[in-house]
């Protein structure tokens, strides 16, 4: 079964609420209604824990049996981390940053260390306080790598497993360096006939996926790449995007910009994080946790 680890800030703090959004946002994870769920948050030295126990007991309560609260004191991402480590098929969800001053960047940097730490799929929620969607119906998949993009597609479809008669369509996305110059953007076989990329490599992994019964789309893009993702999450109406980060730069970078992207278009779209360690223990066939439910 899998367990939802969800970290949650102080109310205090978070003025906004998008960290206590990601319980609602559980919902459109595959098995999220049925997962154990564990709400952690981490306070400092100088704090005192009583009210941040209290806190999540109550919000622990308002989930259910299935859910239960931790508080520990620490660095945040290293209790996160922890917390994850301790229950059977983990899967992070959590804010990405708030909105306000300071707290924006603490709580920024430490999804970052989180990802870069994980060893299980990590859910990041845009800064935004649009509500989240409840289904999976269109999942955006930017490719970071041709050659690796029939694994990444099959990890993603082992990961959808379990929301396989909800049949959502997978999205395949190249976005091409914007020189030399190039229209701006060409669709499926008009750009195959270009041979400017190898196009029938996203063909062929997305006839793959709809042998495994779900349903595969294909675009290449010009551009830069989280802007040119986050319009094709808004264009495609993508509930989920999934984000291959296979280093420290990838995350830096790429899921740093997608963010800031996302939040400056208010969409709120999440970003399903395949971090290093797990697409490395997926690529050397020792996965760490290659089924999102057990």
């Amino acid at each position: 079964m899998t367990t939802l680890v969800i970290p949650l800030s102080d109310p205090q703090v978070d003025l906004d609420g998008i960290a206590a959004r990601a319980i609602d946002c559980t919902r459109m994870i595959p098995g999220g209604d049925d997962a154990a769920v564990v709400v952690v948050s981490a306070v400092s030295r100088d704090e005192q824990a009583a009210p941040r126990q209290d806190y999540l007991d109550g919000v622990a309560g308002s989930i259910g049996e299935r859910a239960r609260s931790l508080v520990e004191y620490g660095d945040p991402a290293v209790v996160i981390l922890d917390a994850a480590a301790e229950v059977e098929h983990p899967v992070i969800v959590m804010a990405s940053h708030g909105r306000r001053g300071v707290e924006r960047k603490v709580l920024g940097s430490v999804a970052g260390r989180v990802v870069t730490g994980a060893r299980c799929p990590v859910v990041i929620l845009p800064g935004v306080t649009v509500a989240c969607p409840v289904r999976l119906r269109h999942v955006l998949i930017p490719i970071d790598s041709l050659e690796k993009a029939g694994d990444l597609v099959e990890a993603v479809i082992e990961l959808l497993g379990p929301q396989r008669d909800i049949a959502p369509t997978l999205h395949l996305l190249d976005i091409a360096d914007p020189t030399p110059p190039r229209p701006a953007i060409v669709h499926g076989e008009a750009f195959e006939s270009s041979h400017e990329v190898p196009a029938h490599a996203l063909r062929r992994v997305a006839e793959n996926a709809a042998r495994d019964g779900l349903s595969a789309t294909w675009e290449v893009r010009i551009g830069d790449r989280a802007r040119q993702t986050a319009v094709a999450a808004r264009e495609g109406e993508a509930d989920l995007i999934v984000l291959a980060a296979r280093s420290q730069v990838d995350i830096e970078r790429t899921l740093a910009g997608l963010l800031a992207e996302l939040v400056s278009q208010q969409l709120p779209v999440p970003v399903l994080v395949l971090p290093p360690a797990w697409l490395r223990s997926r690529d050397a066939q020792t996965p760490i946790n290659t089924a999102w439910a057990g």
